[in-house]
This record gives structure tokens, sequence and C-alpha cells, in this order.
């Protein structure tokens, strides 16, 4: 199948979980398995589930395995997810490997920039749905002895967590390393402000407040330079909340006299 460039075999082979077949693999045979189907366009359960029984006597090779695909999305000239949309169970395969992965990450975080958020960073999310202290230790430690390059690919990397609440520590210890007025302070105000489905005529009233009240958190916080920032920040969402519900208080209005409402 490898010679024959013809990784589609995989979706008609799909073994049990812990196979005895896999994991009886030596590690070059292993190599040899991820080759064949290195070059599949998307990556579903079928795959994932290999990738775990391999992945649990060989993790760098599953790392590897998607470095890689994202080497390959970058030549490809049709459609080709390097990483999959969903999760399936990815958090399985990767999460006890973190000392491996953020490595490889921020290799191919050099390798291409631009596009790490919905690459390494999406596989980061899959990985890892909910940073344990320990993770996000490493990652505040990244943060507090990088530079400017550490800042934006920790960035990127946490831009598919959506605002959730458990990056806010990882970039407050970044906000405490910047100047005022640096403009990576706009940077870390759009990773915090990165939001999923929205639903409800007042959805983003909701959202702004919810992350008003988390970065006032940080209003008395014994960093001059992250206080000043929550406060600012709190301000700012302050005034996107009353945007906000003038804006669906009048749609809401416009659509009732529309079909003719009490």
């Amino acid at each position: 199948m490898t010679e024959s460039a013809i990784p589609h075999w995989i979706g008609h082979f799909f073994p049990p979980r812990d196979s005895h077949l896999i994991q009886s693999l030596s590690e070059p045979e292993s190599v040899e398995l991820l080759q064949s189907f290195v070059g599949v366009p998307e990556i579903d359960y079928r795959e994932v589930r290999l990738l775990e029984t391999i992945g649990s006597r060989h993790p760098q090779l599953v790392i590897d395995f998607f470095g890689d695909r994202l080497r390959r999305e970058r030549r490809a000239g049709e459609r080709f997810d390097a990483v999959p949309f969903h999760p399936f169970d990815l958090a399985d395969v990767l999460s006890p490997h973190a000392d491996q992965l953020l490595p490889a990450m921020r290799v191919w975080y050099e390798e291409q920039p631009e596009y790490h958020e919905y690459r390494g960073g999406r596989l980061f999310k899959h990985a890892f749905p909910e940073l344990t202290d320990a993770l996000a230790g490493k990652l505040t430690e990244i943060a507090r002895e990088g530079d400017e390059a550490d800042f934006k690919f920790l960035l990127r990397t946490l831009a598919p967590y959506e605002g959730a609440e458990q990056i806010y520590p990882v970039l407050m210890e970044v906000i405490d390393r910047v100047e005022p007025g640096d403009r990576m302070l706009t940077k870390v105000s759009n990773v915090l402000g990165e939001t999923g489905v929205v639903s409800g005529e007042f959805g983003f009233v909701e959202v702004h407040a919810r992350r008003k009240e988390l970065i006032e958190r940080y209003r008395d916080d014994p960093r001059p330079r992250v206080q000043a920032y929550a406060r600012a920040r709190a301000r700012e969402l302050a005034q996107h909340m009353a945007w906000e519900q003038r804006r669906a208080a009048r749609d809401v209005a416009q659509r009732r006299r529309d079909w003719n409402e009490e």
C-alpha cells in the first residue's frame, strides 16, 4: 500500500482497542505501518484507535506522525486535514506525553506560524481539553522565561480554547512580561475574546458578562501590569456589553414589529 500510494486502505482495517497484533509490532514495524497511511486525507476514529494502540508503546512515533501530516498539508494540492476537527480519543493518545508534544509543537510552529492555532494548536486542544495544573505550570514557565517569540507561540497555541477560564493564568504571565501599550496586549485580548458558537439574541451579552467576571478577578493583582490590564479590559468589556444589549434589544423590537407581535 505504501509503494502504491494507497493510504485509504486504513479505512477497511479496524482492529480492536489494544490489539495484540498492533502491540506486537516492533518500533521499525510501527513506523512502516504509520507511513502506509500518513497520507490519508482525513483522520477519523479508526485511525485514532490505531494511533492509541501504537502510542501506548511508541508515543513519539504518533507525535512524529502528526508532524509528517502537517508538512504534507502545506504541500497538498487538494483537501487534506492534517489534524481532525473532532477530538475523538486523541486525549487518551497524547495527554500522557506533554513533555514530548510541546517541543514538537514548537518546531511545527516555527515551520509555519500563520496557521498554528488551526493545526498544532487544535491538536494541543484535542490532547488537553482541560489544562491540568501541571501543564499550565509548564506553559506559565515558558511565559515567565521566554521572549516575544515564545509569547506568540503561547497565544496561537491557546487560541483554540476560546477564552476559557483555564488559560487566564498563563496569559496574565505574558501580560506581566510586556510593556504597557505593547501590541502584544492586543493579541492577548484577541485570544481571550475568541468565542465558539453563541446562541440567543443576548448571547454575546452573556459572553461578555462572563469574561468581565473572569478578568475582574485580577483587578487587585499584586503585579502592576496585570492589574492595569485587568481594569482596562473590564471597562472595555462593559462597553461591549452595553453595545450588544442595545443592538439585541433593537433587533428583537424590529422583529416584533415585522411580525406584528405584541
